[in-house]
Parts: C-alpha cells; sequence; structure tokens
C-alpha cells in the first residue's frame, strides 16, 4: 500500500484520539441545541418582567417607575432573545444570560423580607440549568460566579452584607452543583438517543427532529432551507484496502472537519454509512452549492466526496425534499462518470474533489 496513505491514515489516528479525548464532541452536541437554550431563555426574560409587574403591583416593594423601567427592559430582552436565536451564538447566549440575572439581582435588592425568596431560588436555578447544558464546563463556571457576584450584590445592597448574605451564598453554591449534576445527566441522556456513536455527530433521529423544525421556521419567516447530502467516493476501497479501522478514522477526521466548517446554524448529520446530511437554514441552493464546494476543497480526507443540493420549494414534505438532494447527488455522480472522472483513474488530474488511493502520496484539499 502506498506510503503516503498509510502516513495520512497514521495522522488521522492521532487527530481522532486528539478529538475523542476532548470535550469538543461533547460541546459540539451542546451548541446544537444553542437555538432551543435561547428560546429558554427568552422566557425567562418574559416571566422576569411579569414578576417584577407583579410585586410592584402586589408588595410594592420598589418605586412604580423604576419597577416599570426594569420590566420594560425584560420585556425587551424578551424580544432580543428570540430574534438573535435564529442566529445562535455563544457569546450572545453569555451576554444575554448575565443581562438576565442582572434583572433578577434586581429583585433580589427588593426582597428585604423574603416574599420573593422562592422566585430567586427558581430563578438562579432555571439559569444554572441552562448554561450548563449549553456552555463548555469552563464557560459555564465563569458564568455561574459572575451571577453569584450579581446576587450577591442585590441581596447586600438591599438587606445589608450581614448574615442574610451569608445563608444565601451556600445556597447559591448548592444551586450550582445542582446545575452542574442535572445538565450533564441531560447532556448524556441526549447524546446517547441523538449522537452517531462513532462520529459524535448528530444521527437521524436528530437530523428528522430539527428538519422539521427548520422547515416550519422557514416557512414562518419566508427565509429560504437547503439541504444537501455528501457521499464519499471509493469509501469502500479504503475500507478494503486500509481496514474498516481505517476507515472509522477517516469518517471521525472528516466529520469534525466539517461540522468545524460549517456556520453556527448549519449542522451536519450522518445519514448511513458514508452518507452526510447538510442542513443550511436561510441559504438558498446556489448558495448552499458553493459553500460545499468551498468546504470539500478546504477539507483533508483520504477519500473523494460527491454532493447534492436541493432547496425546500415551501410545499415538500422532510422525505420527499431529502429524495430530491439524493437524486441531486446521483445525478452529480452520473456527470462525473460521463465526464470520465470515475476516482479509479491511474491520473491524478481532474475533479480536485477525488483522490487516487493508489498514488504514492494523498493530495490534500
Amino acid at each position: 500500500m502506498a506510503r503516503g496513505v498509510q502516513k495520512k491514515v497514521k495522522g488521522v489516528g492521532e487527530s481522532v484520539q486528539s478529538f475523542l479525548g476532548s470535550n469538543k464532541r461533547q460541546n459540539h452536541f451542546a451548541n446544537l441545541f444553542l437555538n432551543e437554550a435561547h428560546v429558554w431563555l427568552a422566557i425567562y426574560f418574559l416571566l422576569e418582567g411579569f414578576v417584577v409587574l407583579y410585586q410592584s403591583f402586589i408588595f410594592h416593594l420598589g418605586s412604580r417607575p423604576i419597577d416599570i423601567l426594569m420590566a420594560t427592559l425584560a420585556f425587551c430582552g424578551y424580544l432580543g432573545v428570540s430574534r438573535i436565536k435564529s442566529r445562535a451564538k455563544i457569546n450572545t447566549f453569555i451576554y444575554a444570560t448575565l443581562a438576565a440575572a442582572a434583572l433578577s439581582s434586581y429583585l433580589a435588592f427588593l426582597d428585604v423580607n423574603g416574599e420573593l425568596s422562592a422566585i430567586l431560588v427558581l430563578t438562579y436555578a432555571w439559569l444554572a440549568l441552562v448554561i450548563y447544558s449549553v456552555l463548555s464546563f469552563r464557560q459555564a463556571m465563569w458564568v455561574s460566579a459572575a451571577l453569584v457576584v450579581l446576587y450577591s450584590l442585590g441581596l447586600g445592597l438591599g438587606n445589608g452584607f450581614g448574615p442574610g448574605l451569608s445563608t444565601w451564598i451556600p445556597v447559591l453554591a448548592v444551586l450550582t452543583v445542582g446545575g452542574v449534576f442535572v445538565s450533564r445527566v441531560i447532556s448524556r441522556l441526549g447524546e446517547f438517543a441523538y449522537l452517531d456513536e462513532l462520529t459524535g455527530l448528530p444521527n437521524r433521529r436528530f437530523l428528522i427532529t430539527n428538519l422539521t423544525r427548520e422547515i416550519k421556521a422557514a416557512k414562518r419567516l419566508k427565509t429560504p432551507l437547503s439541504v444537501a447530502i455528501i457521499d464519499l467516493d471509493d469509501f469502500k476501497v479504503l475500507n478494503d484496502s486500509l481496514g474498516h479501522v481505517a476507515g472509522d478514522k477517516a469518517l471521525v477526521d472528516l466529520a469534525y472537519s466539517w461540522s468545524s466548517s460549517l456556520r453556527g446554524r448549519d449542522f451536519v448529520a450522518r445519514y448511513g454509512g458514508d452518507e452526510f446530511v447538510v442542513v443550511m437554514p436561510e441559504c438558498n441552493s446556489i448558495q448552499a452549492h458553493a459553500a460545499l464546494t468551498r468546504i470539500l476543497t478546504l477539507t483533508q480526507t483520504i477519500s473523494g466526496a460527491s454532493f447534492g443540493v436541493a432547496e425546500w420549494d415551501r410545499r415538500s414534505t422532510i422525505e420527499e425534499l431529502l429524495i430530491s438532494a439524493d437524486s441531486s447527488l446521483y445525478e452529480s455522480k452520473r456527470l462525473k462518470r460521463d465526464k470520465g472522472l470515475k476516482s479509479d483513474r491511474s491520473s491524478s488530474s481532474g475533479d480536485p474533489h477525488m483522490i487516487d488511493l493508489r498514488s504514492q502520496s494523498v493530495r490534500l484539499y
């Protein structure tokens, strides 16, 4: 077997071990649910606004104009988070969480006689669960520390930095530990249900669930939605030549490279075997084709790839959309064959998405 191929496989193996040994696999899964986390955070802002108004008219703990101002800010936070959830990013999520904690610290400032104690515990537990379910452990620790500081300042300024505050801090610490435990359990259960065991990518169940949600969002927002199916060329040759272990390592390497190259809201799922599905919201077929061509050109692999793209036509079901992408994929393969760009050719010229496994070196694209 060619030394270049063996050298490349060895390099892939090292990157795979590094990938599986890190927390990137779990973080990738968490990032896929960033949109849902924004939904829960938006609901949090909405409820926070109603709580502020409730205490203002029932308990009369604060100044009415300031209460109305804080409730207005909470409702603005709800609208803002609801808008950005379609372009969710970790940084915006962190800033929104800190803003929500700042609003809760205002309630802590007003809670002189303990009327809002139960609400404060629930709001902090809510935020703790959300941040530990989405952020990496280090990020979540920093954000939870900021939450403790904000709550402590609110309690201290409202009640004095005395025994009351010293009682609250252990409660916050216990809630933080509880958030870590529960979120990790939820994350692990989600991995078993929605992730492909080998590659760490979303599986077919996750694909169908989230593609259904993206179709509803595209219909509501009147935005384009494209789906692509990627198929590895000559993957059977790779398995037969180097063994299934090398093939598995190549799949993991590709999964990590592709998922790292996509936009924040896009995701790639393993459809089965050596086929993958890429979902690209707010992207028409021309943009999706250009993006996939760029990704496949920049991605390093030891097997070429073909892809087909289909844009949702506002009427098709999920099955029809995937069938359309699959038809486009086979049309792409047929055109390659008609042009004589078969993967078993002896020369390395031609389609940059394909590699000759019999050559002495592997071209990186």
